[in-house]
């Protein structure tokens, strides 16, 4: 369990954690918005309400390897105000890969920071290694997921 008031400043990340992008409809999920002709991006369950909840505990940074207006988007249908988006532009390109830093973006990483992420691997070794670390289970557009809600209840 997480305590709230020993966390400093968190990172969220947007695909696969809060939202999914599908190349085909679904119509059993929340469609937040339509991106482009060809991609339907939609809510995972909690997502909202799990936004919000971080945003009240500390700075809270959304941190994607998405494109900006991709990203931008994403975080204006959930309707949140972290204190700023690092997109692909501000992530390490790695041969094919994008990585995230902390550093890369001016902050350093600490036991304070809490880093919100269903894919750690794209975080330093370092970083991962001294943050606190939430890696829920992918989302990959599963209608009765509710991992949010549980990760939720690590944050009280």
């Amino acid at each position: 369990m997480f305590k709230p008031e020993s966390i400093d400043l968190i990172f969220l990340d947007l695909d696969h954690t809060l939202i999914f992008g599908s190349y085909k409809e679904l119509p059993e999920l929340n469609l937040m918005f339509k991106y482009g002709s060809w991609l339907w991006v939609y809510e995972r369950p909690g997502a909202i309400d799990f936004a919000r909840r971080v945003c009240q505990i500390a700075p809270t940074f959304v941190y994607t390897t998405a494109m900006k207006d991709y990203a931008t988007q994403a975080v204006s249908e959930l309707a949140f105000k972290p204190q700023n988006i690092f997109t692909r532009e501000n992530c390490l390109r790695v041969g094919d890969a994008y990585r995230k830093s902390a550093k890369h973006v001016g902050h350093k990483v600490t036991c304070s920071t809490l880093i919100v992420d269903d894919s750690p691997e794209v975080w330093s070794v370092e970083e991962i290694e001294t943050c606190s670390l939430l890696a829920p289970k992918r989302w990959m557009g599963e209608y009765d997921d509710s991992v949010l809600y549980e990760v939720m209840s690590h944050l009280r």
